[in-house]
């Protein structure tokens, strides 16, 4: 005796269609989009495709914008903070007796630039500046220091001056100054 064989399983509950043979019946009964959920339910959980939407561009914007103007908030106070170590370390300077090298007085007869002109850099640091990228502060046993600043008239009209200082322990020493609004023919010093 020769034996049938078993019938096909039934997938999702419905019956098989007679009609239909076991190919098309298995075709049938599968979503049409590969989901395992029946395909004649409708999908209301089914979320909607993102759209950008006005309010996320202004969140955007808005937190670039507080971070841009963070940024200039720590900008200004790093500029303040350097400003007042420049200040301290031009009245450590001021308060040391002053020594003018040879060279120093060589180009200030050159560059027709007076002592007082000298005292005004290092005692007005609201009109002075140290230039850091000239500057060595590390440099032992004197730190080097150049100093930008305006003397003259009022300060306003003033010529712009730029001075280097060692600042040793004992004493400050002027080590040359330069007029940067006027260029001094000068010879060797």
């Amino acid at each position: 005796m020769v034996k049938k064989p078993p019938p096909p399983k039934r997938v999702g509950g419905s019956k098989p269609n007679k009609a239909q043979p076991l190919a098309k019946q298995k075709k049938s009964q599968q979503p049409p989009n590969g989901n395992d959920r029946d395909p004649n339910i409708n999908n209301k959980n089914k979320t909607p495709k993102r759209r950008s939407s006005f309010w996320g561009l202004i969140g955007v914007a808005t937190a670039f914008v507080s971070a841009w103007g963070y940024s200039l908030y720590l900008a200004a106070q790093n500029t303040k903070k350097r400003h007042q170590k420049d200040a301290r370390i031009l009245r450590s300077m001021w308060r040391k007796p002053l020594f003018i090298t040879e060279h120093a007085k060589c180009r200030q007869d050159c560059r027709h630039i007076s002592t007082p002109d000298i005292f005004n850099i290092l005692s007005n640091t609201s009109t002075s500046r140290i230039n850091h990228r000239k500057s060595e502060p590390k440099l032992r046993p004197c730190a080097k220091y150049t100093v930008d600043g305006t003397v003259g008239v009022q300060n306003s009209s003033g010529r712009n001056i730029q001075a280097v200082f060692s600042a040793c322990p004992t004493q400050t020493r002027v080590v040359t100054v330069i007029d940067t609004d006027t260029d001094w023919p000068c010879g060797p010093c």
